[in-house]
């Protein structure tokens, strides 16, 4: 009798105004996990976490390397050094460390770099309407160099930040982003039922074009800063730093989602049972129909 009342009062629950049946939020629902994939998942992360444990030596070589191209080749002072770096006491390998300068800005760079950042504010409410992500994202940008802006004129000796540091340990950050894809992915793409290649074509593509774009992004950010001053640099550290290698993975992941899976599954996984069985009656006349 408990268990009628409560199944009636499930269906009542879930049941439209006109007796049709409220379907779950797709964003409620969930895939269904087998254990096989799940123990797999978990050991190919491992496997790849090792091997990539393996390969990093010759990463950080190639970085310098790279480093030591590109600053020759942008007319910047080629002084690259690896320096001895220990994970936890377990792990040591070699960075490479560039040595390059970045200063203060004058009174004429201050005014120049302040008119630009109120004009891009102000500019932002001139874009068409249906451009609603990008006029959030060059306010943000424009706040964030505003408040630079309003330190560098109050307290510029203040900053604690040199530009050789700052290269160092953001690609400090992105090498530790890069080392943990493995274990990200182990434990979020590859418990679910794709295939073996793909889950390692995304692994090491992923992977692969951090590995890229790390050197390139602070390369870029060296160059800038070098050539201009101090003040860019929180602007370049929180929009175009680590968030942008996050969100590189966010939407390679995201591609990787949607591939063809080794299973069709039902996208509503265990819970569409659940759903089925709380039809309210009319639903289920139409579904038999």
């Amino acid at each position: 009798m408990a268990t009628d009342y409560k199944k009636s009062l499930n269906i009542l629950r879930r049941q439209g105004y006109g007796g049709g049946f409220i379907l779950k939020h797709r964003a409620l629902l969930t895939l269904p996990i087998h254990p096989l994939d799940l123990v797999l998942g978990v050991v190919l992360a491992i496997l790849l976490f090792g091997a990539w444990l393996l390969a990093l030596p010759f990463v950080t070589q190639f970085w310098a390397i790279f480093l030591e191209y590109g600053l020759s080749a942008l007319s910047l002072p080629d002084q690259v050094e690896l320096v001895r770096y220990s994970a936890m006491d377990l792990y040591e390998f070699d960075f490479p460390h560039i040595e390059l300068a970045s200063g203060l800005p004058d009174f004429a760079a201050w005014w120049i770099a302040t008119v630009v950042t109120v004009l891009v504010f102000v500019g932002s409410f001139f874009l068409p309407k249906n451009k609603v992500p990008l006029i959030y994202l060059v306010r943000f940008i424009a706040a964030v160099q505003g408040v630079s802006q309003v330190y560098f004129l109050l307290t510029p000796e203040t900053f604690p930040y040199n530009l050789s540091g700052y290269i160092a340990g953001i690609m400090l950050a992105g090498l530790a982003l890069i080392t943990l894809i493995p274990l990200i992915l182990g434990f979020t793409y590859n418990i679910f039922y794709f295939g073996l290649w793909k889950k390692l074509s995304l692994a090491i593509l992923t992977m692969g074009h951090l590995i890229v774009l790390v050197p390139l992004q602070y390369l870029t950010q060296a160059y800038i800063l070098h050539h201009s001053s101090l003040m860019f640099m929180p602007v370049l550290f929180v929009i175009f730093g680590l968030p942008l290698d996050i969100m590189v993975f966010i939407a390679l992941y995201a591609w990787g989602m949607t591939w063809k899976q080794r299973r069709s599954s039902d996208l509503r996984g265990r819970r569409a049972a659940a759903d089925r069985e709380a039809h309210s009656p009319q639903d289920r006349r139409q579904e038999r129909a």
